[in-house]
């Protein structure tokens, strides 16, 4: 359960928000506390990847912070050659359960953390992970890289600290603990009228906030606690699951309200980063706690591109793909469609497209109309798009 911690912020300094964050004033510790390290993210639910090193000869690599696996996992498609092949595990995904090889590990390390030789990985392909999240991605780091680690994440001002150990924070929070179950962090949410669930904490999932599982996510919708829209796609590994989606106006999170939160159902229960991007998020693998404080910048969620734009957006080369066009909406009544090609938007050279700048792009046009240019199986399409303010 949770119990609300509230503490004074001593000691602070102001410092001013890195660019395309508002440039507002916010409250930084005077002094860091011994061992930490800091990362530079991009803010609000996108994905949290650090830089790190692979292999005896240190080559550069890109590793995902990723709390809802309990297991360290290498790319395939970028270091098989390298691995050495052990056995098989079945895993629970949240698009079901998936068979995983497991490989012996190769020299590995991100900050001040080195992942031993003698760990044993998983070995996926993550190729179609690396559309959705717009990055080249090397290692899954999972919950056996945080072992006695603290993880400071605040997407409002785009950083990440890892502390050694436990560190108190010096801001007013809710606190929950949590239960590692399976090698991953669990924590009940009480989402009111006699509905609760145990779920993880998973900073590697960036689609929807919330995933439930159907039991859960029904009982929600009998409750009319959240309102279905069309359905969404999910990607997982190297599978891609198309799902039922809604959206709650107020799900309450025990000592916390959050507020027109998107919800999947999906085969497991699960925070992911898109919802914790709401708060200032700390989560003590020493002493099982996750302390959420609301941000108090007026953040509301998230921006959605399927919301913003009327279409589903995955960073592909040479240029980005409409994964998917809503009904009644621009881009859709203009002719865009599945499959098409990006080739430009709001003056953006689709090729130069990542999801940092998509993210600066929606953002920079809430309540504008841009031109976007397109390219299918017609040839080249130029239209104007709406970019919908998130309701």
């Amino acid at each position: 359960m949770y119990r609300a911690i509230y503490r004074s912020l001593a000691g602070a300094l102001l410092a001013t928000a890195p660019s395309g964050m508002g440039g507002e004033a916010h409250p930084t510790p005077a002094h860091e506390p011994p061992g930490a390290q800091e990362f530079a993210i991009w803010p609000d639910g996108l994905p949290l990847i650090v830089p790190g090193e692979v292999g005896a000869d240190g080559r550069k690599a890109r590793f995902l912070i990723d709390t809802g696996s309990s297991r360290n996992a290498f790319n395939l498609a970028r270091h098989r050659e390298a691995l050495v092949a052990g056995g098989e595990e079945s895993v629970m995904t949240p698009t079901g359960i998936q068979k995983l090889k497991t490989y012996k590990g190769i020299p590995a390390s991100f900050g001040k953390q080195t992942i031993p030789e003698t760990e044993r990985y998983w070995g996926q392909d993550f190729s179609l992970m690396e559309v959705y999240f717009g990055s080249r991605l090397d290692v899954h780091l999972g919950t056996p890289a945080f072992a006695g680690l603290t993880l400071d994440i605040d997407c409002r001002t785009g950083t990440l600290k890892i502390h050694q150990g436990s560190v108190e924070p010096d801001f007013e929070a809710v606190d929950f603990d949590f239960t590692m179950v399976k090698g991953v962090p669990y924590f009940k949410a009480d989402f009111g009228d006699g509905i609760s669930a145990n779920l993880v904490i998973d900073t590697g999932s960036i689609g929807t906030e919330f995933d439930l599982e159907p039991e859960v996510f029904e009982q929600l919708v009998e409750k009319g606690l959240v309102a279905l829209g069309p359905n969404k796609r999910s990607a997982s590994a190297n599978r891609i699951t198309e799902h039922r989606h809604g959206r709650a106006e107020a799900l309450s999170l025990g000592g916390l309200v959050v507020r027109d939160a998107g919800v999947a159902e999906l085969a497991r229960n699960r925070m992911g980063l898109a919802a914790l991007a709401r708060f200032r998020v700390v989560i003590d693998f020493e002493k099982n706690l996750l302390r959420l404080a609301p941000r108090g910048d007026g953040f509301g969620r998230p921006v959605d591109s399927f919301e913003a734009l009327g279409m589903a957006i995955a960073f592909t080369k040479p240029l980005p793909t409409i994964m998917n066009v809503r009904e009644g909406r621009d881009a859709g009544a203009a002719g865009v469609a599945r499959g098409d090609k990006l080739v430009r938007i709001a003056g953006f050279e689709g090729g130069q497209l990542d999801a940092g700048r998509l993210y600066e792009l929606v953002t920079e046009n809430l309540g504008k109309r841009v031109e976007i240019l397109t390219k299918g199986k017609g040839g080249t399409l130029d239209s104007v798009v709406e970019v919908k303010p998130l309701k």
